[in-house]
């Protein structure tokens, strides 16, 4: 447990306290919970005013239900008793506090590895994850637009790539609490671009590709904005290894490759071009599955890959460069991949055809 006035020393001290009234508030008060969502305040609760179409009435109720005071891009005017703290940048105030409340715990017990790019990040997650599972003998956290996993609780994701702030940071301490070990997550342009991702670093992240999507008034302005949002996994030493396709488009390859030399220990470089590290010779396609030619440390291996489509060759060598930057031995990768199923992904399905006393299939 923490008091606010807590709270209130590590926001100053990161800077991101503009004014507050512990003048006329108990800030002594221990806080319980944090949350922006006035349905799930319960007492003791430090409740985090965000969103553009906030109403005061949300933060009315959660001051009702027992919320012990509120963080806000202004005084919202709740009376000198109701303890305030007023931040800049509440977006990234909102990060800091939930970081702040679990104790960084996936610092300590989690190697996170983070996935960017325009298509392929579920695919590739969960060949991570069939990979991972293997090695570590038990299934690991998984973080995704299908489903999250913390060692113990599979849920369906709503509507997010990436989850809110708080709703992730829960997820990843509950993946520490259950001794997953790692977890492999899709990293959305909107999840950095608004701070959802900015108090996690990646052991590995991995670059897929880059195209025009998700450009509108609500996402992303242009694609300047959209491409810049997903460089944001880099800077600031967000990931310690960054992995990059040479195959993206060369429009932008080079700003990626900048912005992982500049910020991560390692670049590693994969993809079908004859520069890469991780080079992909060829793809063969069968029913329902792939095969995948690839030369790594020094020698040629063959991966057979359980799913279809011969542009999922791409995706698996992602797989493949991000899980030997972890240790995976190859073996334990082919065999990995060997089993992977992707839910809504290339699946294979027989029509059972019967055919009634009429002579017609049914």
């Amino acid at each position: 447990m923490k008091t606010i006035a807590e709270y209130k020393q590590m926001l100053a001290a990161e800077g991101l306290l503009a004014s507050d009234n512990a003048e006329t508030a108990d800030f002594s008060q221990e806080v319980t919970d944090v949350s922006y969502n006035s349905l799930t305040v319960k007492p003791g609760t430090l409740f985090l005013c965000k969103g553009a179409n906030f109403k005061e009435a949300y933060l009315a109720d959660a001051l009702a239900k027992g919320a012990c005071g509120y963080v806000a891009a202004r005084d919202m005017n709740m009376g000198p008793d109701v303890p305030c703290l007023v931040t800049g940048d509440i977006r990234a105030a909102i990060s800091k506090i939930s970081a702040f409340y679990f104790n960084r715990s996936w610092d300590k017990g989690l190697k996170l590895i983070g996935l960017t790019g325009t298509k392929g990040k579920s695919t590739t997650a969960t060949m991570i994850k069939a990979i991972l599972d293997l090695y570590r003998g038990r299934e690991i956290g998984f973080s995704s637009g299908i489903y999250t996993y913390d060692g113990q609780h599979r849920e369906k994701s709503r509507k997010l790539t990436t989850p809110e702030t708080i709703e992730l940071h829960r997820l990843l301490d509950g993946c520490v609490r259950n001794d997953c070990r790692y977890l492999v997550m899709e990293v959305s342009s909107q999840g950095l671009k608004y701070d959802r991702v900015a108090d996690l670093h990646y052991e590995v992240c991995g670059f897929l590709n880059i195209s025009e999507d998700h450009i509108s008034e609500a996402e992303h302005s242009d694609m300047e904005d959209y491409f810049t949002s997903k460089l944001k996994i880099c800077p600031d030493s967000r990931s310690r290894i960054a992995c990059v396709n040479l195959d993206m488009d060369k429009t932008y390859l080079p700003r990626v490759l900048a912005a992982a030399q500049a910020s991560c220990e390692k670049t590693v470089t994969f993809g079908f071009d004859s520069a890469a590290e991780v080079q992909g010779l060829a793809v063969e396609e069968g029913p329902g599955y792939i095969v995948v030619k690839a030369v790594l440390d020094g020698r040629e291996e063959v991966f057979r890959v359980n799913i279809g489509g011969g542009y999922n060759g791409s995706n698996a060598l992602a797989a493949i460069a991000i899980c030997r930057q972890l240790g995976v031995p190859i073996e334990t990768i082919s065999e990995g991949l060997a089993h992977v199923k992707v839910a809504g992904r290339m699946e294979t399905y027989t029509l059972d055809r019967n055919v009634d006393d009429r002579g017609l299939r049914t």
